[in-house]
């Protein structure tokens, strides 16, 4: 009896992963990811996101962002255009969150611009590119839309980037 009552407990735990929706597939998402990118402060961008899910372990992302929030840097209006690729791996930790850990490779272009008087103009950019990577939390709120956060940490020639971003996202 005690062995029919450990095998029902076994059955029951493993059931949720078993009933857990098909993972794998395309998937396009968008939202919003703050940058920090050294002594710039922080820049607010549009992140639009393409990736391809080959199991519930393993897929692979591309991402571009765009600015849309300007950033201040010594007293001038700082802007950022960034891109990445990245191999993501996922962890199931229930029936409609994974976990995920991804590393990659990134590019930002950062501007500012600004007013130096007598109606002149002054400019200042740098390129960064790197080493990125990062973790997070998707949330599965239906068979085909998902939700999540994280955190990516861009590994820069000259500057290092930290960026948090929510997003959602449709499961093709």
């Amino acid at each position: 009896m005690k062995r029919m009552g450990m095998i029902a407990a076994v059955a029951a735990m493993l059931a949720p992963a078993a009933a857990r929706a098909d993972d794998s597939g395309f998937h396009a998402g968008v939202g919003y990811t703050n940058y920090s990118v050294g002594d710039f402060e922080d820049i607010g961008a549009l992140t639009l996101r393409l990736g391809y899910r080959a199991n519930q372990y393993v897929g692979v992302e591309a991402e571009y962002s765009n600015g849309v929030i300007d950033g201040d840097f010594g007293g001038l209006d700082a802007d950022v255009e960034a891109s990445g690729a990245f191999i993501v791996g996922y962890l199931p930790v229930g029936e409609r969150i994974d976990v995920f850990a991804r590393a990659g490779y990134s590019a930002a272009d950062l501007f500012a611009t600004g007013s130096c008087g007598s109606g002149c103009t002054t400019t200042a950019s740098t390129d960064e590119e790197g080493v990125s990577y990062g973790i997070g939390v998707v949330y599965q709120l239906t068979d085909r839309f998902r939700v999540r956060g994280e955190y990516t940490r861009a590994e820069g020639d000259f500057r290092d980037t930290d960026a948090f971003g929510v997003s959602g996202a449709y499961q093709f």
